[in-house]
């Protein structure tokens, strides 16, 4: 989506959960659309609220099944258009935000602006299909949902004052083009990493369609459902008592 929206979710897990719902309204229309019938589709929806540089940056992966059940009867679905998709998700994602955002002028004037005189930045990335069996598909979907913010690796060093990290800068296809160094001191570094824990029992990854049905029996075992934040923040206090210390007065700032 247009990075100018991203300031009305900042802080806002409600409307992000709009937009997780939005992706999976603008999918299934445009599957059913190709199937020429109404489907049920299968989707697996994960949330990211960051980049690598721990800026705010909204965006969602997708495991989107070939297709949906009619019933009990499956039917493939192997191309949809990407026009048809880019389209149909920065309409049914703008619909929904006006029917949750306040009804303010300023609000009205947003959604006016985007659907009037910004009609691009509304970007879908489809990429290659996921060829293999069960632990090929089980590595591509841990990647997304196990991911921290700033994984442990990425972190260069940390002197007790300042943390040094990188992150790879891609294009618009995911294609790695250059890897950037950051600096933050300790205590903004950790605010940032709190800043996209997401609320009590708000759900970074959802289930939708036909695996709802089958989430317990095909992915329990294979994913680990507990948001990765909460574990990767206590691994960066362990480090050292001074990372604890300032977690304490970077969690009081936000408590």
């Amino acid at each position: 989506m247009s990075h100018y929206l991203w300031p009305i979710f900042k802080n806002n897990w409600e409307l992000l959960k709009v937009v997780m719902d939005s992706a999976i309204e603008a999918i299934a229309d445009a599957i059913s659309k190709r199937a020429k019938r109404d489907l049920k589709p299968a989707f697996v929806v994960v949330l990211h609220t960051y980049g690598g540089d721990l800026k705010f940056n909204v965006h969602l992966h997708l495991l989107v099944a070939e297709g949906g059940f009619q019933g009990d009867k499956w039917v493939d679905v192997n191309v949809i258009p990407y026009t048809t998709l880019r389209h149909k998700w920065q309409e049914v994602l703008l619909t929904n935000l006006e029917k949750h955002l306040p009804d303010t002028e300023e609000n009205r004037e947003l959604m006016r602006f985007f659907k009037e005189d910004f009609k691009k930045d509304f970007f879908v990335n489809a990429k290659r299909r996921i060829t293999g069996g069960k632990k090929e598909i089980a590595r591509y979907i841990g990647r997304y949902i196990r991911h921290p913010a700033v994984a442990n690796s990425r972190i260069t060093n940390y002197d007790g004052k300042n943390v040094r990290f990188y992150y790879d800068k891609k294009d618009k296809d995911g294609k790695i083009i250059g890897r950037l160094y950051k600096t933050m001191e300790v205590e903004e570094f950790i605010e940032a990493i709190i800043s996209h824990i997401p609320d009590n029992q708000f759900r970074t990854v959802r289930y939708y369609g036909a695996y709802w049905r089958i989430k317990k029996s095909k992915f329990k075992g294979i994913i680990d459902l507990e948001t990765i934040y909460q574990k990767s923040l206590m691994d960066f206090i362990k480090i050292s008592n001074k990372w604890a210390q300032f977690a304490q007065i970077v969690s009081a700032k936000w408590s």
